[in-house]
């Protein structure tokens, strides 16, 4: 199946907290993918359980990450200048830029981001 979404960071915490189902065995998340950025915050959470970690570890064996290419680079660049964005969400912005996706988020910043489509967690 076609990735279509690229996940936020805190949509998969956000899946991950409200079901016990495995996050690759909902339909839903079929054409999910996240960033290498979104791996590196999930697993880096300073107060992260060994529980937790596993959790996440689990779940990411699942998903798609997608790498910083030249191309996600260069618009993370752009979009941060234009945006005044975090380097997390620059960098996941101009992912969702690079490879055509739409970012499944609930951070509002992003909303602002006019060269991406952003959509809420219903949109799964």
């Amino acid at each position: 199946m076609k990735n279509e979404y690229l996940l936020d960071t805190n949509i998969v915490i956000t899946l991950l907290k409200s079901t016990a189902v495995p996050l690759h065995i909902k339909n839903p998340l079929a054409g999910a993918v996240i960033s290498i950025v979104t791996e590196i915050e999930l697993l880096s959470y300073p107060s992260l359980t060994k529980a937790d970690d596993q959790v996440f570890r689990d779940c990411l064996r699942h998903l798609t990450i997608l790498p910083i290419t030249e191309l996600a680079k260069e618009h993370a660049i752009a979009l941060r200048k234009k945006y005044r964005l975090k380097l997390a969400d620059a960098l996941i912005s101009g992912t969702a830029l690079a490879f055509g996706l739409c970012v499944i988020t609930e951070d509002k910043e992003l909303l602002r981001i006019e060269e991406i489509t952003v959509q809420g967690i219903n949109a799964l």
